[in-house]
């Protein structure tokens, strides 16, 4: 399995993203260990078909996995909470 970063490091807010192969393959998590760290991926748009949710207070790096987005180019992430980030990558081969 092949992971491809899809963000330039640490990411928050929302924001969207190219993806090529149309497969999330993992999400690196950064938290603070106190507060709630909340990841939502969707294809397309802010109201597209949410394909990953997450609310942890602990850092982690999830994955290996293969979540199709169905063909979507482009995903939608907000990730939210006191010294919440995330690191995407896409699943290549």
């Amino acid at each position: 399995m092949i992971l491809r970063p899809l963000t330039l490091g640490r990411v928050s807010g929302d924001n969207i993203i190219p993806i090529e192969t149309g497969l999330l393959g993992a999400v690196l998590v950064t938290a603070d260990g106190t507060n709630n760290a909340t990841v939502q991926i969707r294809e397309n748009s802010a109201t597209g078909r949410l394909i990953f949710d997450l609310v942890t207070k602990q850092p982690g790096f999830f994955g290996p996995f293969s979540v199709s987005a169905s063909g979507a180019k482009l995903l939608f992430y907000t990730i939210s909470g006191t010294a919440a980030a995330a690191q995407l990558y896409e699943y290549v081969d």
